[in-house]
């Protein structure tokens, strides 16, 4: 009994102790994107983590009642989304738009729209996420959006 009550004053004194600079050297990122995505190799151990973010990513969609569960792949096989996402990432102008999005591009390619309307959603994500890890204010942020969807049209 004693043990325990040491064993947790040290872990609450250790939590509160902790430096900030500590906590805040964490840093929380959006999504994991291309850059991630390739470095799961191509055994049974990388299917498997592609298969895990996947099923994450559903039912995060399914679960949370996205209404726009429609515009992702959801009647296609695990090895037609997960060719289909290496085929998107070979392209390294496409390693930073994060993989819940390259969902919504591959889901355009497997309805059998236009290759212009692919290429324009390919388009609007690689210019929206170009700029992610720049730091941008609110402002900055919101002029690029606004510029990339000048440019290309947003995935439907």
């Amino acid at each position: 009994m004693q043990c325990h009550f040491l064993l947790s004053c040290l872990v609450v004194g250790t939590t509160i102790l902790l430096p900030a600079r500590a906590i805040k050297a964490q840093e929380i990122r959006f999504g994991v994107d291309g850059e991630t995505w390739i470095q799961f190799d191509t055994t049974d151990v990388g299917r498997l983590k592609r298969v895990i973010l996947l099923r994450g990513i559903y039912d995060g969609l399914l679960f949370g009642r996205s209404p726009e569960l429609n515009s992702y792949p959801v009647n296609a096989s695990w090895e037609t989304i997960i060719a289909g996402l290496d085929r998107f990432y070979t392209d390294f102008a496409n390693r930073k738009v994060p993989v819940v999005l390259a969902l919504q591009v591959l889901q355009l390619q497997l309805r059998g729209e236009p290759s212009a309307a692919v290429d324009s959603a390919t388009a609007y994500n690689r210019c929206l996420w170009a700029g992610v890890g720049l730091g941008l204010t609110e402002e900055q942020a919101r002029a690029r959006r606004a510029r990339c969807a000048k440019t290309a049209r947003r995935p439907q």
